[in-house]
């Protein structure tokens, strides 16, 4: 027996048909939507088939274009359906089948298409989906942002406190974590960041390093410019992330790598024309001999994403003469200025090494501690933004940057000091004398270099990737200072006993 409720289609009920009143003689609205249906549609599918006919004759790239294709022609497809449905829409059920179908087709041309673009071949894209880790989706959903996890070397440093400090203020809801190597140095920090979670050791903990860094989305080494195991142990921690959710390592350098003429000539205190570019002409800064200043690291970092298969993503900064009072928790003061403002209070006259005449590049710790931010910031957002809006890249082989807000005579400087200190009353004199590159080093280590040679770098990737600014003052309105500074430390200031002017 069969029901009589199945005897009769739908489609031919008496009720399926729409009764309305006329808008103005016969017209009624379902005619007007007939219509706009009828001109829209025809309209549509006229642009999607001129696209479709200028592709199908300028098929230069067919494993796009015929992608594309698929994908425009779902327009007339939808349009006829869409049409046909109003018109007949007792069956319109019947029609959008068709459409479904189509619809089900061009998502997977469209697929297909994305995963050209993320590698032209299949083996190649296999590898790329392999490497993909699942994310925690679920906060993205409402639109929070990831906690983001910063472990970070060198916080009761010069460098590294005031660039703790830039980044904390930006950023209060990230979790840091501080490598501090006795808890004198943890209560410095304890007692202005006490969200800072602390980890005992030392650069030698390569063990502990290893685990910090594969806990932490970013790494900012601000220690030992020099200590090869530490960079090895970080990029190794790091490296336990993957391709599509990569480690980032921020690493602090510094322009002596820049030295190496002056430093195997022996020959200190005389002018140099040569001026070192990051951006433009990175590969002559990333191609330095290995017994440059710092390159052994250098080596280290820049080849990490290279060796890791893009898990640790790097960039390297390069300060030079660094001014300016630091703002961390531990050491505030800077190291080549108050040196030669040591030296002068000590000798009782400015000096320079030889005639004077090499140049550096210098910028405020602030400005340095900015530069920092902006990398911790775009590491943040997933690193990549820059490169997708077409700049030079940010990341890896070429992420090397220089900072700089200009450069200084170091005799011209040695004058400066000279005459604020005997303004000041703490010398007699405005004399500048030159000494050898073996006496620089009796009054300071490496005194040679650092006043003696010339390291001339230009912050252009900074500038030209991460729209960096130094906004600074300069070096010269630093001199008092940092004279005042070293005469507390020396005693020469009434009430002031003799003290270090702090460590590194």
């Amino acid at each position: 027996m069969v029901s009589s409720s199945w005897s009769t289609c739908n489609t031919t009920l008496e009720d399926s048909y729409i009764h309305e009143i006329p808008l103005f003689n016969s017209i009624t609205f379902h005619h007007l939507g007939l219509f706009l249906a009828a001109v829209f549609g025809l309209i549509s599918i006229v642009l999607a088939l001129f696209l479709v006919f200028q592709h199908a004759t300028h098929y230069l790239r067919p494993w796009e274009q015929k992608h594309i294709i698929r994908i425009l022609l779902m327009i007339p497809i939808y349009s006829s359906v869409q049409f046909l449905s109003y018109l007949f829409y007792r069956k319109a059920v019947y029609f959008q089948v068709l459409g479904n179908c189509y619809e089900a087709f061009a998502i997977a041309s469209f697929f297909t298409l994305l995963c050209h673009y993320v590698a032209p071949n299949l083996h190649d894209q296999k590898d790329y989906f392999r490497g993909l880790a699942p994310l925690n989706w679920f906060w993205g959903v409402f639109g929070l942002q990831k906690w983001m996890v910063v472990a970070c070397s060198g916080a009761t440093g010069y460098i590294g406190g005031d660039a703790l400090k830039a980044i904390i203020d930006a950023h209060p809801d990230y979790e840091i974590t501080a490598l501090v190597r006795n808890s004198d140095k943890g209560a410095q920090v304890a007692a202005v960041y006490p969200k800072v979670s602390l980890v005992y050791g030392d650069l030698d903990s390569t063990d502990l390093l290893t685990k910090e860094a594969s806990k932490a989305d970013i790494v900012c080494h601000f220690a030992n410019a020099d200590h090869a195991p530490s960079a090895t142990a970080l990029t190794a921690g790091l490296a336990t992330h993957s391709p599509s959710d990569p480690g980032f390592l921020i690493h602090t350098s510094g322009t002596g790598i820049l030295l190496l003429p002056e430093i195997r000539s022996g020959i200190y205190g005389e002018a140099s024309p040569k001026i070192y570019d990051d951006l433009d002409n990175v590969a002559e800064i990333t191609s330095l001999p290995d017994d440059a200043p710092h390159r052994l690291v250098d080596k280290i970092v820049l080849g990490a994403g290279k060796e890791f298969g893009g898990r640790v993503r790097t960039a390297i900064v390069c300060p030079p003469t660094i001014y300016g009072s630091g703002r961390g928790p531990g050491n505030r003061v800077s190291h080549q200025l108050p040196e030669l403002c040591r030296v002068t209070l000590e000798r009782g006259h400015g000096v320079q090494v030889g005639k004077g005449l090499t140049r550096w590049g210098n910028v405020h710790v602030h400005d340095l501690s900015n530069l920092y931010l902006k990398l911790v910031e775009e590491a943040a957002a997933g690193g990549s933004s820059a490169e997708w809006e077409g700049k030079p890249a940010v990341w890896g082989p070429e992420g090397y940057y220089f900072c700089e807000n200009g450069e200084h005579v170091w005799g011209e400087l040695a004058g400066v000091v000279a005459r604020e200190a005997k303004g000041m009353g703490l010398i007699g004199g405005e004399e500048v004398r030159s000494l050898t590159g073996e006496e620089a080093d009796q009054c300071s280590a490496w005194g040679s270099a650092m006043w003696g040679a010339n390291s001339r770098g230009k912050a252009k990737r900074a500038r030209a990737v991460l729209g960096w600014k130094a906004v600074g003052g300069t070096i010269e309105e630093d001199v008092r200072g940092a004279l005042e500074v070293q005469a507390k430390a020396l005693g020469m200031v009434k009430g002031h006993a003799v003290k270090a002017a702090g460590d590194a």
